[in-house]
């Protein structure tokens, strides 16, 4: 949708993709949008929106994900007894996951999980996985660390299981785009344009993915410390990620002060 000079489709329009995460310090989306005016669309989770939503109100307008890819990752060897995530209490097993999640508090407050339970320390790599034999659960994406840990982990190269926060009935949009709150009226007009753009520019990734994971593999060796994707991962990205039904047609939403439909083109599904 982005042509090489920045331009979105032919709008006459130019559009600037930053980065995220620990290259903006891990600041939270919704607090860099008010930190940078520059910026209008941001990635914004519903419970980021509603964990933030006082302090840094946001909107979503649109999301790529239809269901959230987050999941926790463990060798079935090592805990052949859990099928779902009410067996995962009774394991006492560490719980790995990053500082600031909201999700682990919803998993204690459930019963799924106890808070001794809890371990803070994951850092994205496959190290501590690696250490404990696979023996915890480790938080991840089902469309990336399952395969990347069979295939390009060298010290662990076996499949793994896992469960979808999903299931646990912790169910959000992980991947929306959000406006400021206060800029939606002015932003409307563009996001009327845009976000049909952003919809058929998602059909056309799946119906022929490669162009954009071959730049995106380009661009990630081009990035220092850049996260590691190869070809295969890619690949088994867009497999997973249909199989799994995190992309699928948007249905009536609720929730109006967190997210919107009116800039969605209903003509344009898959």
């Amino acid at each position: 949708m982005i042509g090489p000079d920045g331009e979105i489709g032919d709008t006459g329009v130019t559009a600037e993709i930053r980065l995220g995460g620990p290259f903006i310090g891990g600041q939270p989306v919704t607090a860099q949008l008010y930190t940078d005016d520059t910026i209008d669309l941001g990635v914004v989770a519903t419970d980021i929106a509603i964990r933030d939503y006082e302090k840094f109100p946001t909107r979503g307008v649109f999301t790529m994900m239809q269901k959230s890819p987050f999941m926790v990752m463990f060798d079935p060897a090592k805990f052949p007894e859990v099928k779902t995530w009410d067996d995962v209490k009774d394991t006492g097993a560490p719980v790995l996951h990053a500082q600031g999640v909201s999700w682990v508090d919803y998993l204690v407050h459930e019963g799924l999980v106890d808070t001794q339970q809890l371990d803070g320390s994951f850092d994205g790599s496959p190290s501590r996985f690696v250490a404990d034999d696979g023996a915890l659960f480790q938080q991840g994406y089902v469309s990336n660390e399952p395969y990347r840990w069979e295939h390009d982990v060298a010290e662990w190269a076996k499949p793994t299981a896992h469960l979808m926060l999903d299931d646990a009935g912790y169910q959000v949009y992980q991947q929306a785009y959000a406006v400021r709150a206060g800029d939606e009226e002015a932003l409307s007009p563009c996001l009327e344009e845009l976000v049909p753009l952003l919809q058929q520019s998602e059909l056309d990734y799946l119906e022929d993915p490669k162009p954009v994971n071959d730049t995106l593999i380009e661009i990630a060796a081009a990035i220092k410390d850049g996260p590691p994707i190869t070809p295969g991962g890619n690949e088994n990205s867009v497999k997973v990620q249909v199989e799994a039904g995190l992309v699928a047609n948007v249905p009536d939403l609720t929730g109006d002060d967190l997210v919107t439909n009116d800039y969605i083109d209903p003509e344009i599904k898959r």
